[in-house]
């Protein structure tokens, strides 16, 4: 599944999404940075990395929500297409 999500439509680099997806489980930078055992600062910036590239596909600003929930949805879709429970 790993190697699904670094091929992803928005161009996000693997530390990306894997910030994402620690946000997306945790809903916040600091219990996300804890998982990843880096600084929530850095949850911000990687997220914000992230919108950025979204952005582009989108055609409009990302905030933090959309980008989490786009994110989400691309996930879900691979997990679904492998036949994988959430």
């Amino acid at each position: 599944m790993r190697a699904l999500k670094q091929i992803n439509p928005f161009g996000l680099s693997a530390v990306e999404c894997d910030t994402l997806d620690a946000l997306i489980a945790h809903g916040n930078d600091k219990a996300a940075a804890r998982t990843l055992c880096i600084e929530p600062q850095t949850v911000k910036s990687r997220t914000a990395r992230a919108r950025e590239k979204m952005q582009v596909i989108h055609g409009s600003p990302v905030s933090r929500l959309q980008a989490a929930v786009l994110w989400d949805r691309y996930v879900q879709s691979l997990e679904q297409a492998a036949g994988v429970e959430a």
